[in-house]
């Protein structure tokens, strides 16, 4: 309840024939759906990448009509002295993709809904292109169509506008059921990379790259054929949700990328790599 900042607790039987619990993350009941979490954003600092302290105070919360199921898979992008944080507000009307910004990560500005539901895995660009903002986006249709990703252009980072198809499903292909951007594209010698998620239909969710045009990254150069990264560890086969790796962010830093992303839903993990041996993949 966003107007008093409570909410209800409600308890279900697993021997209720009515009640559906095939998905961990809900339980659906006579054509509801109600969640089995709450999520919230966390802030975490460290000096060397690895060891984090998380912050105990909630960074970002559900306080509004768009976020009353929660906020998740934030995604940051630096532009000056600003962090811009666009995330997914859960609620009834669907899944909203919100914006806010810092520059200390101890006080957040909320800017409102920069895309209408259902649109998800925003990655916006860090820097203008040909005197635009970029960003790319995940909608979905509850009639047709197959999950694409959208590329898009905007003024002020709110209003968004020239949506274009961008990248689609493949089929036979590791990411043939499901796609979506993941971390926010760097800028190299060849063009911008981004590194995105895919997923079969054993529901099996591992990570690919793209190669796009420096000066205009709705031309795709070269994709991979094969995930960098796939479920290979058990906490990444065996967990909440099994077979899952997913990524909302890296750093790169003297052309070396430190990958963060999620095994199972249950555990942040990290893995390096160099830009060099990720653009031959591309290249």
């Amino acid at each position: 309840n966003t107007a008093t900042g409570s909410f209800d607790k409600k308890y279900f039987s697993k021997n209720d024939p009515s009640c559906d619990f095939s998905d961990a993350r809900l339980v659906k009941q006579d054509g509801k759906v109600y969640l089995t979490t709450l999520s919230y954003l966390a802030v975490c600092f460290s000096d060397d990448g690895v060891n984090f302290t998380v912050r105990q105070t909630p960074f970002i919360v559900g306080d509004n009509d768009y976020e009353t199921f929660g906020v998740e898979d934030a995604r940051i992008t630096q532009i000056g002295n600003d962090y811009y944080i666009n995330y997914s507000g859960v609620s009834d009307d669907g899944i909203c993709t919100m914006l806010a910004v810092t520059q200390d990560f101890s006080s957040v500005q909320k800017l409102g809904v920069a895309f209408m539901p259902d649109n998800k895995d925003v990655v916006i660009f860090p820097q203008k292109i040909n005197g635009e903002y970029v960003a790319l986006s995940r909608p979905e249709s509850a009639y047709f169509g197959k999950p694409t990703v959208w590329i898009s252009r905007s003024t002020d980072l709110i209003g968004w506008g020239k949506h274009k198809r961008f990248a689609s499903l493949r089929a036979d292909s590791f990411d043939s059921a499901r796609i979506g951007a993941s971390c926010v594209p760097f800028l190299t010698e060849k063009g911008w990379v981004e590194i995105y998620h895919g997923a079969d239909r054993n529901n099996t969710y591992v990570l690919g790259a793209m190669l796009l045009d420096k000066e205009d990254p709705s031309v795709i150069l070269a994709r991979t054929d094969k995930p960098i990264l796939s479920p290979d560890a058990p906490y990444e086969k065996d967990g909440f949700m099994p077979n899952v790796v997913f990524s909302c962010g890296c750093a790169v830093d003297d052309r070396k990328v430190r990958l963060y992303y999620g095994a199972c839903d249950e555990t942040v993990c990290c893995c390096k790599f160099s830009v060099d041996d990720l653009l031959n993949e591309l290249v």
